[in-house]
């Protein structure tokens, strides 16, 4: 299974089975995890290389083309193809968000154990990294304007968001936090969800809205926290300013829709409390939302949820993932893994 990565004292965490994120080791908020388990039939695989693309600013990265294995997706609807994505020579690659235009976000594991953000724009991989960072990740975006998001370790070992808009980096940090977990997504309107850590160890969601200029520095904060929860996080936004998250009660995990000020709960009929109960990760313009539930012996599966309809999505070479991005098309990132614990991105496009 996945080792627990070590950054410059930074760690690996999750948040429920096989849900990685960046946190401080000190923090109390991570808990064990033994991952999924996958397996691997490879049937119907075959290589597919893509040209090799000139780098792309804004971001100071090094381009590489991509090698992907293809395979046909039948359960999405009206079909789909889905791409299993790795960084080159990364240990492990996830694939966390997806615009319009195909671009997708994530984040991968080096060889040496740092980490990193990334994005991928036809073909081509550049590294995203906050400057003076021991550990980075970009978990949202890209949004029309360009914009993505994600969090960052600093050299003293405390977490935060940032967005990086038109080249330049600024921290997202929720007011009064022990510190910010990560600023998860970001909608057309330039606002973002995440959640953040108060001093007694508790979570809680956010939504940051910048100025009416767009500017950062100024923009506010609000608070998220489900009803009754113990612990709430806030996973994505649509540019209806619909929200989807997970939180958590004394029994388990379930996903939730925030829309108009109303609360509506997410649970995966599948889903086993005592395996790790729901998750709701993206959410499209069509109200379209994907996430995870995972099964009595702790196996993920990526799901689908448009209206009142759910749809598994383990068409998947492995069987197995997580959903966390979607695009107003319909085509889903995430992660999947194989038999020896190996974490892949994947991508699920409509034929």
């Amino acid at each position: 299974m996945l080792k627990e990565a070590m950054s410059k004292g930074n760690v690996i965490g999750a948040v429920g089975p096989g849900i990685w994120f960046l946190v401080p080791n000190r923090s109390r908020a991570v808990s064990e995890d033994r991952g999924p388990r996958l397996r691997q039939d490879g049937k119907g695989t075959k290589q597919m290389k893509l040209t090799k693309m000139p780098r792309i600013a804004p971001f100071a990265a090094l381009a590489f083309s991509i090698v992907l294995a293809t395979v046909l997706a039948a359960d999405l609807a009206a079909g789909g193809v889905f791409t299993s994505i790795d960084f080159p020579g990364a240990m492990m690659t996830v694939g966390r968000g997806i615009n319009a235009e195909g671009e997708i976000v994530g984040w991968y594991l080096a060889a040496d154990g740092s980490q990193h953000g990334y994005i991928l724009r036809e073909g081509v991989f550049n590294t995203i990294d906050f400057p003076g960072a021991t550990a980075t990740t970009t978990d949202g975006g890209p949004n029309p304007k360009g914009d993505v998001v994600g969090n960052y370790v600093d050299s003293g070992g405390v977490t935060h968001g940032y967005l990086l808009s038109r080249g330049d980096f600024t921290t997202i940090d929720f007011p009064g936090a022990a510190f910010t977990q990560t600023a998860r997504y970001i909608n057309s309107q330039g606002d973002i969800v995440g959640w953040y850590f108060d001093a007694t160890g508790n979570s809680h969601g956010f939504v940051f809205r910048r100025r009416e200029d767009g500017q950062a520095n100024g923009g506010t904060y609000t608070s998220i926290d489900v009803p009754g929860a113990l612990a709430t996080r806030a996973g994505g936004i649509n540019s209806e300013e619909e929200i989807v998250g997970s939180y958590d009660d004394n029994v388990t995990t379930h996903g939730f829709l925030l829309s108009h000020g109303k609360f509506t709960t997410i649970d995966e009929p599948s889903a086993d409390p005592a395996g790790g109960g729901t998750f709701a990760w993206g959410i499209n313009d069509s109200g379209t939302v994907v996430g995870s539930y995972f099964d009595s012996l702790g196996n993920p599966h990526a799901y689908l949820l448009r209206g009142t309809v759910f749809q598994t999505l383990d068409t998947m070479p492995t069987g197995h993932g997580q959903a966390f991005g979607i695009n107003p098309q319909g085509d889903v990132v995430g992660q999947h893994d194989d038999d020896n614990g190996v974490i892949h991105g994947f991508l699920i496009t409509k034929k």
